[in-house]
């Protein structure tokens, strides 16, 4: 949780100092190669409300799927009820 009067660009690059100053250095020394290290500094850190991080959110994965869409949700419950409408209809 943030608090009202924070100033969330400047918390962001706080975020991003962290993971430069005291991240890298320690996977560096842990051995990590440099191409991990390539991809930690292509990483970008957003913070969003807390009430859009499931269903709303527009997270890069790195894997080529979009993660997090509202509308699979109403895909999946209209073929759920589509599913339960045609398996009522076979009781009777």
């Amino acid at each position: 949780m943030v608090d009202e009067n924070t100033d969330i660009s400047v918390l962001e690059k706080k975020m991003v100092a962290i993971l430069e100053n005291y991240f890298i250095p320690a996977q560096l020394e842990r051995g990590m190669g440099e191409d991990f290290m390539e991809v930690l500094k292509t990483l970008e850190y957003k913070l969003q409300p807390i009430s859009d991080i499931h269903l709303k959110s527009d997270l890069k994965m790195g894997d080529g799927l979009k993660h997090g869409d509202i509308r699979f949700v109403w895909l999946f419950a209209a073929i759920s009820r589509f599913c339960l409408i045609v398996g009522s209809d076979k009781l009777y």
